[in-house]
């Protein structure tokens, strides 16, 4: 781990990215909100390393969590690079808050802290970050906690329900669609 080294965010496709956000807030010129999307460090580690990475982080827990600083320090980077560019906040994707990939000491573990370090870094620049846990049996009571506006998580497949989250959550709560059921292709009729 320690070859690694944090990315440069205003290079490579992470430049692209920034460079296009450029783009976007000067056509919108400041009319609507812009979210950035990025990945958690974790989420990120596992899109670099595969399913592995689950032994990895348990196997090698100490060399794991160096790695996991260096994607969290240039995830940081590239989100302040993205509100420097127009963003007005980040929609940041947690894919590994889940008890169907780890327990929550886990997460608390290899998944919170990197979390925070990106939002504390962007959070001053920012006005709307949304956090986006994915999946199913997710851990909802812990990122409630994060420092966030808002909480976006698939509420029509996992809990808790709208109600229920309205009483652990005082952001804003962004759910209600099914994504899996949002009819596609033919299927779709459209207003003529």
């Amino acid at each position: 781990m320690a070859q690694l080294e944090p990315l440069d965010p205003l290079a490579g496709t992470l430049g692209k990215q920034v460079a296009a956000l450029q783009m976007v807030e000067k056509g919108l010129k400041g009319d609507v909100p812009i979210l950035q999307t990025i990945f958690s460090p974790l989420t990120t580690a596992r899109k670099l390393a595969g399913e592995r990475m689950f032994a990895d982080l348990r196997a090698h827990p100490i060399a794991f969590k160096l790695g996991l600083q260096v994607i969290a320090e240039t995830t940081a980077c590239f989100a302040l690079g993205c509100a420097e560019a127009g963003a007005h906040g980040l929609f940041i994707a947690m894919q590994c808050a889940t008890n169907q990939l780890l327990n929550e000491a886990e997460y608390r573990e290899f998944g919170e802290p990197f979390d925070r370090l990106v939002l504390e870094t962007v959070r001053p620049q920012t006005s709307l970050n949304i956090a986006h846990i994915h999946g199913d049996d997710i851990f909802f009571d812990l990122v409630s906690d994060y420092q966030v506006e808002a909480i976006n998580w698939h509420d029509r497949i996992t809990s808790p329900g709208l109600a229920e989250a309205r009483q652990r959550f005082s952001g804003m709560l962004v759910g209600g669609i099914n994504e899996w059921k949002i009819p596609k292709g033919p299927d779709v009729i459209h207003p003529g």
